[in-house]
């Protein structure tokens, strides 16, 4: 029996072959004493030693932290690779154009339209709170501009309606405190709400106020005056009064002379329901003035009666 180690072939199967690793050190291909070819699709042990062995250090030491031990797997891998980029959302650049940004607004879930839009309206709003449907169909008309799918829409509306309503809130008030300061200045300079002089002197205001014409509706749009008379500074009405008292001291506001000022039909010690009535019909404002001498609230039905009577 010859027992001389014949040089061979490198292929598998001599069993005289001296077979070389495809790489000393590297564990693609395994221990060339144990590996085991790959059938015909995957490539024969030749094949595979001849394109593991042509890579450089850096590419073997990628394809070992990948698990890439035939070139089948890296093919499939840059398949799903592409795949994957093919999903991938790409952000227009600078110079991109409109038709860039919708397709890219569409696939992040924009509507058609400004119109699909539905918006609901956030929980625990003033009563008064000045939204309509031309409000929603601005901010919905904002929203697609920029972009926004509908549960962004609803989120940056929601925080905005809130806001405003915080603004509307924070005017009121505003306004309330100018109006109790004013009231408390008048008082200090006419005397408590109910005196002879404060009614006079209401009753004046109100005359010179009445005659003022567009002044007092300019007035009312600064924020000086509210939509009932009240003012909101009470220099105004000091001044207010002053004219009327230049003006109208000689006028009668309901039928007696001017020593009648302090018969206040709506007051407790001369109440009048039949003067009242009149008054409420013919001169709301006189009335309001009255109604506000005898210390009747901005709620009661007299005075909205007489405040709707004016307009």
């Amino acid at each position: 029996m010859n027992t001389t180690t014949s040089p061979g072939s490198a292929l598998p199967g001599n069993p005289g072959a001296e077979r070389e690793p495809f790489a000393a050190g590297s564990a693609l291909a395994g221990n060339p004493d144990t590996y085991t070819p790959h059938d015909g699709a995957e490539g024969s042990a030749p094949e595979m030693a001849s394109f593991f062995g042509g890579l450089s250090e850096d590419n073997r030491r990628i394809a070992e932290t990948k698990g890439w031990d035939d070139p089948n797997k890296i093919i499939q891998s840059y398949g799903e690779l592409e795949s994957h980029l093919g999903r991938t959302l790409n952000v227009p650049d600078e110079g991109a154009s409109a038709e860039d940004w919708d397709r890219l607004y569409a696939r992040l879930g924009r509507p058609d339209s400004a119109e699909d839009y539905d918006f609901g309206l956030p929980e625990n709003l003033p009563e008064d709170f000045p939204y309509d449907g031309e409000s929603a169909r601005a901010f919905a008309s904002w929203a697609h501009e920029a972009g926004l799918n509908p549960a962004q829409a609803q989120t940056l509306h929601d925080h905005y309606v809130r806001h405003q309503a915080q603004t509307l809130d924070d005017f009121h008030a505003g306004n309330a405190r100018r109006e109790g300061e004013a009231y408390r200045a008048l008082t200090q300079a006419w005397g408590p709400e109910g005196s002879e002089a404060f009614a006079r002197n209401a009753a004046m205001a109100n005359a010179a106020m009445r005659d003022a014409g567009e002044a007092r509706e300019a007035m009312i749009s600064a924020g000086l005056m509210a939509e009932d008379g009240g003012v909101r500074d009470a220099r105004l009405a000091l001044w207010f009064a002053k004219l009327g008292e230049r003006f109208f001291s000689e006028d009668t506001l309901d039928g007696g002379g001017a020593g009648d000022w302090s018969d206040n039909p709506f007051a407790e010690q001369t109440l009048n329901a039949t003067r009242q009535a009149q008054l409420i019909k013919s001169d709301p404002d006189t009335a309001i003035s009255y109604m506000r001498a005898a210390g009747l609230a901005n709620s009661d039905p007299q005075m909205r009666q007489a405040r709707q009577n004016r307009r």
